[in-house]
């Protein structure tokens, strides 16, 4: 069980990483910044892609551990 929740974390977490990414992309976050900081913007959203994609895998797996003890 431990093998497949672990590749479901990694999936999530490529996955949402992806999304998160374009959607901060798609976002007004730069108007935060000053003018020509792109290597800050850019920083920023990966920062927070990562952050929010491990948040959201960390989730989805703890939700996997949860149904699989409750159903055990």
């Amino acid at each position: 069980m431990e093998k497949i929740v672990a590749y479901l974390y990694l999936g999530v977490f490529l996955c949402s990483i992806i999304l998160f990414y374009k959607i901060l992309m798609d976002s007004n976050l730069e108007k935060l910044f000053k003018q020509g900081k792109v290597s800050s913007i850019r920083a920023t959203y990966l920062f927070l892609a990562l952050l929010l994609s491990s948040i959201t895998a960390w989730a989805f797996t703890s939700l996997i551990n949860i149904f699989y003890t409750i159903l055990s």
